[in-house]
C-alpha cells in the first residue's frame, strides 16, 4: 500500500473499505469527525488507487477551501512505497 505517512488502524480501516467500495461501487463517501485525518485518509485513498488502476478511474477530490489541501500537502506528503 501507498502511504502518505504513517496512519493510525481506524484510518488504515477506512482506507481498505473505501478501495473496496470503490471496487464494487465505483463511488464512495468518507465520513468521520473533525480532526480524523479525512483529507489524509482521502489522499491515502487517491494515491492507492492511481498507482494500481491510473487508467481505469478518475479521481474527483472536493474541498471546502484549498487551504485544506495546501496544509496537508505542506506536512504530510511522501509518497514511497512503505
Amino acid at each position: 500500500m501507498t502511504k502518505i505517512r504513517k496512519l493510525h488502524d481506524y484510518q488504515e480501516k477506512y482506507i481498505d473499505n473505501a478501495i473496496n467500495e470503490l471496487m464494487i461501487n465505483n463511488r464512495c463517501i468518507i465520513k468521520s469527525p473533525t480532526g480524523s485525518g479525512k483529507t489524509l485518509i482521502c489522499f491515502n485513498i487517491i494515491a492507492n488507487i492511481y498507482k494500481k488502476l491510473s487508467s481505469k478511474f478518475k479521481i474527483f477530490y472536493q474541498l471546502n477551501d484549498v487551504r485544506d489541501i495546501l496544509e496537508c500537502l505542506k506536512n504530510n506528503v511522501n509518497l514511497k512505497d512503505s
